[in-house]
């Protein structure tokens, strides 16, 4: 997926059909994506990164 400028990016992935395997191209890493559960008011969104089957 390349897109042509920063601003469209996010309606390009909304649009991508193959998602799954241009994170997997892109070598996408969840655990650094999300490495921390969050404080606060936001505590309730643990991060279950590892329950996700692969």
């Amino acid at each position: 997926m390349r897109s042509k400028s920063n601003s469209e990016y996010k309606s390009d992935l909304a649009k991508c059909k193959n998602l799954k395997q241009v994170l997997i191209h892109n070598q996408f890493d969840i655990d650094l994506f999300w490495n921390q559960d969050p404080k606060g008011v936001f505590a309730k969104y643990k991060n279950d990164s590892k329950l996700i089957k692969r």
